[in-house]
């Protein structure tokens, strides 16, 4: 009973803090559905986690837009479409321990893991989404890390591994469209339309400020 609450509790927070998730994006929980062409995934802070500089950093905590805090809370999502990257199903991480989940196999998925921290003013998160085609059978792992360039510039990157522990080739969706409403693309689709396939997938930091929803 107490795992099940922790588990919904997460979920509220996770939706919250999904990209700043607006009342025009449809957020739901993730639920395995059976199917005869599966495989897993699983989404964990990799070790190391903090980069200063392109140098591994042994750290309690870094500085991102002048925000201290540790950044390895983070949520992920599997879109319902993947060239706008709007609605999505969040799938139910307790943050960095070992669990997997049934996605489907052989055909184009594509995913969102969000990092953030959130203070009493304001809030700061990296929405980092890609796109690969899973194959059936196989156990992928997708490790998060954080790279510092200065104490207000900071990014996250993504990469994927399937179970023999080699990185595949995946489409960093880098592009953000411009977001002219609450519920406008996340994706830009001419990145699966011309696909450009790489192993690394990075994004820059948001944040803004709570009162008054203003950009940092």
């Amino acid at each position: 009973m107490i795992k099940s609450i922790k588990v919904h509790l997460l979920l509220i927070i996770n939706v919250t803090f999904i990209g700043c998730a607006s009342q025009g994006i449809k957020l739901t929980a993730y639920k395995e559905a059976p199917s005869s062409a599966s495989a897993k995934i699983m989404f964990k802070n990799s070790d190391p986690f903090y980069y200063e500089k392109g140098e591994a950093k042994d750290a309690s905590f870094i500085i991102v837009d002048w925000i201290p805090g540790t950044y390895r809370d983070f949520s992920a999502v599997i879109y319902d479409s993947n060239e706008i990257c709007t609605d999505g199903k969040v799938f139910p991480i307790v943050n960095d321990t070992d669990k997997s989940f049934d996605i489907k196999a052989g055909e184009l998925q594509t995913f969102m893991l969000n990092t953030y921290h959130n203070t009493e003013d304001k809030r700061v998160w990296c929405p980092n989404r890609f796109s690969f085609i899973p194959q059936q059978g196989e156990e992928y792992t997708v490790k998060n890390s954080i790279h510092i360039k200065s104490i207000d510039y900071g990014y996250c990157q993504v990469e994927v591994f399937d179970s023999s522990g080699d990185r595949i080739e995946i489409i960093a969706r880098e592009k953000i469209p411009p977001l002219w409403t609450q519920s406008s693309p996340r994706c830009d689709k001419s990145e699966i339309e011309k696909p450009v396939q790489s192993k690394i997938s990075k994004q820059n930091f948001e944040c803004i400020i709570k009162v008054g929803g203003y950009k940092c």
